[in-house]
C-alpha cells in the first residue's frame, strides 16, 4: 500500500495537529516548512501509521461519513476501502484507493462515543505532571480523568452517588484520600 495522502493534509497533521504520533516536539512541529512536515509525515506513516492502517479492520464508507468532521465528508469516496484502527491514544479512519491510502481522518471523540470529553493542557510538562500523579495513585491518566471529572459533580451535585469507586483505592471526593 502506497501512501499517496496529499502533501497539504501530511503538513497539517505534523504542524497543526497535536497527536503524539508525530512527536511531542510541538512547537518544533509548528514551525516546520511543508518540506519538513512531510518527511516526518512520511517517516512515521511508514514506521506507524501503514502498520496499523494494515492491521486496522474494515468499516462501511457510510459510516465514515457520519463519523468525520463535516467539513472532511466530501473527501470520503464510496468506493474505496476503510479501515479504522488505534494509534497514539485515537481513533482514526484511513481510505484506501487503488492509488494506496489517500485520505487518514482522526475521528473526533465525540463521533464515536459521545460520554467522552477532551483536554488539552497549556504545555507538555503539565500533561506529563498529570501523567505522573495518575501512575503515583495507580490509575491509568484517562481512568484518574475521570474519576477526577466525577467527584467533582458528586461535590457540587451534593449525593453519594457512584461514590463508592473512589474510596476503593484510597481516593475521597474531596481529594484528601487519607495519604
Amino acid at each position: 500500500m502506497d501512501n499517496v495522502v496529499h502533501p497539504r493534509q501530511k503538513t497539517y497533521f505534523v504542524t497543526k495537529n497535536k497527536n503524539h504520533v508525530f512527536g511531542t516536539d510541538f512547537a518544533v512541529r509548528e514551525l516546520m516548512t511543508s518540506d519538513e512536515a512531510t518527511a516526518r509525515f512520511d517517516e512515521v506513516w511508514e514506521q506507524h501509521l501503514k502498520p496499523a492502517i494494515l492491521g486496522g479492520s474494515l468499516v462501511d464508507a457510510a459510516d465514515v461519513g457520519l463519523r468525520v468532521p463535516e467539513a472532511n465528508r466530501t473527501h470520503v469516496n464510496p468506493t474505496a476501502r476503510h479501515r479504522e484502527f488505534r494509534l497514539s491514544g485515537s481513533l482514526w479512519i484511513a481510505q484506501i484507493t487503488d492509488a494506496g491510502n489517500d485520505q487518514l481522518w482522526i475521528v473526533p471523540n465525540k463521533a464515536y462515543d459521545t460520554r467522552s470529553i477532551t483536554a488539552t493542557f497549556k504545555t507538555q510538562d503539565q500533561k506529563d505532571e498529570f501523567d505522573r500523579l495518575a501512575s503515583e495513585h495507580g490509575f491509568e491518566p484517562q481512568e484518574y480523568a475521570r474519576r477526577i471529572l466525577t467527584s467533582h459533580l458528586l461535590i457540587y451535585r451534593g449525593d453519594e452517588e457512584d461514590s463508592g469507586e473512589f474510596l476503593e483505592r484510597g481516593v475521597t471526593p474531596s481529594g484528601s484520600g487519607g495519604r
